[in-house]
């Protein structure tokens, strides 16, 4: 399947929207990081839950490709953010979170979901739709929830064969 040239740039954009936003990055890692999340608690790909030696939460930002149009003008990413903490720290005193919420990636959730959802702003994408919301357990006492995202892009490797 072709590549649409300009998904590396909403893959960094939204990891940067992330990095400067006060809220979400106060929710992630643990209390006493004040630093630059990105390469810590932030990460562009799959972070294994093994590899960790603390309770914190952490959040990976991911892009797929699950299809394209049946003309293969268009593709259609799917922006994968998933939010996992370590049992200890999801309900371990929330910074800034509402009292609707019982538990941090919940209200990481609701915060990305907001920030995130219908935006046409990170690139020459149509809207990012929010198609997915799960949740569920991972190895070594951590939980996760999942949100997907889907949008489409003209894809610049198609040729017209009209």
């Amino acid at each position: 399947m072709a590549i649409c040239m300009n998904l590396s740039g909403l893959k960094r954009a939204v990891v940067d929207e992330i990095r400067n936003d006060p809220t979400v990055t106060k929710e992630l890692g643990d209390t006493a990081t004040s630093t630059d999340l990105y390469g810590q608690f932030l990460f562009d790909h799959q972070k294994n839950p093994s590899a960790w030696d603390k309770p914190a939460t952490y959040l990976t930002v991911q892009l797929h490709i699950p299809r394209a149009s049946e003309d293969r003008k268009w593709l259609v990413p799917t922006l994968e953010l998933q939010i996992i903490s370590h049992e200890q720290h999801l309900t371990d005193s929330l910074s800034g979170s509402e009292p609707d919420f019982q538990n941090r990636n919940d209200y990481l959730a609701d915060l990305l979901t907001q920030k995130f959802h219908g935006r046409n702003d990170l690139g020459s994408f149509s809207p990012l739709l929010l198609i997915s919301d799960t949740e569920g357990v991972l190895e070594n006492n951590c939980l996760y929830r999942k949100l997907q995202f889907e949008t489409s892009c003209l894809n610049s490797f198609c040729e017209d064969r009209g």
